[in-house]
């Protein structure tokens, strides 16, 4: 239930999150791409594309702070990681 007047869109974009990948191996092979958190554990949903064959991952937050991160599932049928 939100109030009338509420700002949806103000309140979605903290959760949106730009992530990066790279590949050591391969440092011409970058990708990034949009994500957003998924629960309060700090998941994030983005792309399987995004961060297929990636060593480091880092993400953005809207607030200015960024993390190292970790793939832990992808799905590439859906394109989902």
């Amino acid at each position: 239930w939100l109030w009338p007047g509420t700002n949806v869109g103000a309140i979605a974009s903290q959760s949106v999150v730009l992530v990066r990948a790279m590949d050591l191996w391969r440092p011409w092979a970058r990708s990034h791409g949009s994500g957003f958190v998924w629960d309060a554990d700090g998941h994030i949903v983005t792309n399987s594309h995004v961060v297929q064959m990636s060593s480091l991952l880092a993400v953005h937050f809207a607030d200015g702070g960024a993390c190292r991160a970790q793939v832990v599932a992808t799905s590439e049928r859906c394109d989902v990681a």
